[in-house]
């Protein structure tokens, strides 16, 4: 009990130190930032092609910084549940994803198919983000050919199983060990943009409520991400 006290006060308060320092970083990224596109703005003219060119450096550096304390404080704040459980649909999630995605989907000539979908208990606000991040993921790395996505779920005792499935470029052998850990990332940000944080979300939403993920992929042909989460009764 000691050992399990000490664990989640030590939990607590790199959380803590993750949200404060979050914060406390934003701000002198965003003043380089701001004042590196005000002197290109205001000073442009006088700057010959490689200043401005290393001025963009400066002003991409900082916004992808930014992006990858905000990815550390969204990371941060799961398990805290802030909200409490309740029954969450799955079905009425999937279907706001898909018509937020409706444009990029129609861009593609993809589509977003699923069965009926089971309720479970958990926070809203953390499901929506992992079904997010699961899709958003099928969606980006579709290749060559049209992004299909399948949701689908059967129940496994006291949970339910929920599968994300695409059609995609699939995950290679090299990286398939590092899939959930913190910013590792397959492909050079030019190829795919994101921070690589969103499966490690995904883990960590998913295990906070004592379910477990993993997947099943083939190069060229596909990923499935299979995960557990509480059912209702």
């Amino acid at each position: 009990e000691q050992a399990i006290s000490e664990l989640q006060r030590s939990n607590r308060d790199l959380e803590e130190f993750a949200y404060v320092a979050s914060h406390d970083l934003r701000e002198p990224l965003r003043k380089i930032k701001s004042f590196s596109e005000l002197l290109l703005e205001d000073y442009g003219p006088q700057i010959d092609a490689q200043g401005q060119r290393y001025f963009k450096y400066i002003i991409n550096g900082a916004e992808r910084m930014d992006a990858l304390i905000q990815s550390i404080l969204l990371y941060s704040r799961v398990g805290q549940q802030q909200q409490p459980s309740e029954s969450v649909d799955l079905n009425a999630i999937v279907q706001q994803i898909a018509s937020d995605y409706s444009l990029v989907i129609e861009q593609h000539q993809g589509w977003i198919v699923y069965d009926q979908l089971p309720t479970v208990i958990a926070g809203q606000v953390e499901i929506i983000q992992l079904m997010q991040n699961l899709i958003g993921n099928a969606l980006k790395f579709h290749g060559e050919k049209p992004p299909h996505i399948t949701v689908k779920a059967k129940r496994q005792g006291a949970n339910w199983q929920i599968s994300v499935a695409d059609k995609g470029i699939g995950i290679a052998p090299g990286f398939r060990d590092r899939v959930f850990t913190m910013f590792a990332r397959q492909h050079q940000r030019d190829q795919y943009p994101g921070t690589g944080i969103g499966l490690s979300i995904c883990r960590k939403i998913v295990e906070s409520y004592g379910g477990q993920i993993h997947f099943e992929t083939e190069v060229g042909k596909g990923t499935t991400f299979i995960f557990t989460l509480p059912a209702i009764d």
